[in-house]
């Protein structure tokens, strides 16, 4: 058997993780990094039918539509069929224009009329005339992410999160290293890796700019908010306005893209930058002119979606973009990919994925369009029995989840143990109503006693950071109540607030529970110890 290639791919999104699953599966060597979590850049919850892109690009809508078929086919553990509807578009195109896109581009399509739409889903607001019929769905950016970094691993794919690039090295016109560190470390580790492909998403393009050459994408920024009302059972789109994709109990609103934005934090709006509270606001009124029940609904959060687009569209297939280094800047080892939604992903994944074989004279089919993804769900009592949770307490009470859910991900991520967002990964847990602000202690205390109490506290703190990032664009009404409630929890009962930060003052750690689960002369046993 030959040399074979160690590929470092760059990022925690859907496109980096289903790259890392098709190198793996083709045999390569691969190291995945993300800077966060997995799963930090998703693309929104929309499995899209390619019916909005019809009118003005029916070749892109037809190869968009495939790749919906083909996830559905690989991760259907992972889809709800909830159908779609396209209403009139907010351009110069029409109805007509988009249904004869799609007849052209192969995507089904059910002309409607308005009494029609109306009945099919009657939270519409009552002046929406006639609507499109199309298969849009809704898929879990989360167990999709999960579910496909977990067959990376299974092939013998390196995962590291919470790790960042801070430099690389070019000899001779390669580039041939890279240094890794942890988030949080000064000094990192510089390896050697024979290619390195960024597929960071809206950072994207920052491995180029440490070796010095000009970032080949652009970043475009929409707005989007989470509601805790799901007002209707099927994905809204108006082409060139907000689109309504609905989760759980919930939905998703995004708008239309806006001016190009420089490379910042991720969707969850860790980093600088942000939405501004005008944007929330036109982003709500537009929705709530196609369903009156977004504009009253609770909003949870909003963040800036960010996503790093090709800055020429001609060599862009279908949407994104791969660029080879050596061929636009003379460097060798370096690929960037930029553009790929949630649903077209693995095509990009596979995209990169050949073009890398074929640098080392690889000649080795793709498989990931037809081997299915794991399902990572397990069932509640499995798990309370192979853990020996008993009782099995709710933990995080806003998504039901059980202390044996939060102890199964914590033993199957893999990833840095201290990190409380690969809870919320695998579970959901802290991404009700409270945003984490009743539960993320319960969560980190889970991670005890494997870690040390400074280890958890450590691991508390950008959950909390992450979960408020998204929580500052919606704080009115019972959202601010709520967040009220969290700051009186956080800063009084916990000791998080300012004086903490500053060294003001020492917690008595010795004053509570030791967490042994034994009883006292003092009192009875809690949970995790004796209550004093």
């Amino acid at each position: 058997m030959g040399y074979t290639p160690h590929v470092l791919v760059v990022g925690g999104t859907p496109t980096a993780a289903g790259l890392a699953r098709d190198l793996a599966l083709r045999g390569l060597e691969v190291t995945l990094v993300a800077r966060g979590t997995l799963a930090d850049a998703p693309g929104g919850a929309l499995l899209d039918s390619g019916a909005r892109l019809a009118a003005r690009d029916p070749e892109r809508a037809a190869s968009v539509y495939a790749e919906n078929r083909t996830l559905r086919e690989i991760a259907g553990h992972s889809v709800e069929d909830t159908g779609g509807l396209v209403l009139a578009p907010d351009s110069d195109a029409t109805l007509d224009d988009v249904r004869e896109g799609c007849l052209s581009a192969d995507v089904p399509v059910e002309p409607l009329d308005g009494p029609t739409v109306r009945e099919r889903e009657p939270g519409i607001g009552p002046e929406t005339g006639g609507a499109l019929a199309v298969p849009d769905a809704r898929i879990d950016p989360l167990r999709l992410a999960v579910a496909t970094v977990e067959d990376a691993k299974t092939y013998g794919a390196t995962v590291e999160t919470r790790t960042e690039i801070s430099g690389v090295f070019v000899d001779d016109g390669a580039l041939t290293h890279a240094t890794l560190r942890d988030r949080g470390v000064a000094r990192g580790d510089m390896q050697r890796f024979d290619y390195v492909v960024d597929a960071s998403g809206p950072r994207a393009g920052r491995i180029a700019t440490l070796a010095d050459l000009g970032r080949p994408v652009r970043t475009e920024t929409r707005p989007a908010l989470v509601a805790n009302e799901r007002p209707t059972e099927r994905v809204l789109t108006r082409p060139g306005g907000p689109r309504v994709v609905p989760v759980d109990g919930r939905c998703v609103v995004t708008g239309s893209p806006h001016d190009p934005a420089e490379p910042g934090g991720g969707v969850d709006g860790s980093d600088a930058g942000g939405v501004s509270p005008g944007a929330v606001d036109d982003l709500l009124d537009a929705a709530a002119a196609l369903v009156p029940a977004v504009g009253t609904a609770r909003v949870l959060r909003g963040w800036p979606a960010r996503r790093a687009v090709p800055r020429r569209t001609a060599d862009a297939h279908p949407g994104f973009r791969v660029v080879d280094h050596e061929a636009r800047d003379g460097l060798w080892g370096l690929s960037t990919v930029a553009g790929a939604t949630l649903t077209t992903h693995r095509l990009a994944a596979e995209r990169v994925a050949d073009q890398v074989c074929a640098k080392f004279g690889i000649a080795r089919e793709c498989l990931t369009a037809t081997h299915p993804l794991p399902d990572v769900t397990r069932e509640g009592a499995a798990l309370a029995r192979e853990h020996g949770v008993d009782p099995n307490p709710v933990v995080c009470p806003c998504e039901s989840v059980t202390r044996a859910e939060i102890r199964g991900a914590v033993q199957r991520a893999g990833e840095k143990m201290t990190d409380v967002d690969a809870i919320r990964l695998r579970t959901g847990a802290g991404m009700g109503e409270c945003q984490g602000g009743q539960c993320a202690h319960c969560l980190a205390a889970e991670l005890h006693p494997a870690r040390d109490p400074g280890a958890v506290e450590e691991a508390l703190a950008p959950f909390l950071d992450g979960r408020w990032a998204g929580q500052r664009h919606a704080l009115w009404g019972d959202q601010l109540a709520a967040a009220a409630r969290t700051y009186r929890l956080h800063a009084g009962t916990l000791g998080l607030g300012p004086e903490r930060e500053s060294g003001t003052v020492d917690i008595d750690l010795d004053a509570f529970e030791g967490g042994n689960g034994e009883p006292t002369d003092d009192g009875p046993a809690g949970p995790r110890g004796p209550i004093p």
